[in-house]
């Protein structure tokens, strides 16, 4: 619970200097509520900020915001390091809680980054069949 609760700060500290820097999209998209949290041993010691940085990009998804605040969404980090990232999506469905696949992305040539964020957000929505 405590890393979700630092992450969502990291989120929102994140969002509001987007908004500040005249971002435009982040000022008229309504975003989603998503939860984003890595398991334990999932995330190493200074990894919380790629952690955030996935959760913006998702919650920056047009799939993800067509879909408004009623898709209450989770993005669930099993692994995070540097060049490697496997995660999956849960959200609540008409017949109760529901879970998208493992999804696994690895870097060769470069390490995590907003590209990178913006490239996994996109893989999980598309492995992810949404309501």
């Amino acid at each position: 619970m405590h890393q979700v609760m630092a992450v969502n700060l990291i989120s929102l500290g994140l969002a509001a200097f987007l908004g500040l820097a005249g971002t435009s999209s982040m000022a008229s998209a309504p975003l989603s509520l998503i939860e984003c949290r890595a398991l334990p041993r999932g995330a190493q010691p200074g990894s919380e900020i790629h952690l955030a940085g996935l959760c913006h990009a998702l919650q920056n998804r047009p799939e993800i915001i067509a879909r408004g605040a009623g898709l209450q969404l989770v993005l669930i980090v099993e692994d995070l390091r540097p060049d490697h990232v496997t995660a999956y999506l849960e959200w609540q469905g008409a017949d109760g809680r529901r879970r998208g696949p493992s999804v696994e992305f690895g870097f060769l040539d470069t390490i995590l980054g907003p590209v990178q964020y913006d490239f996994i957000a996109a893989g999980l929505t598309q492995a992810t069949s949404l309501p």
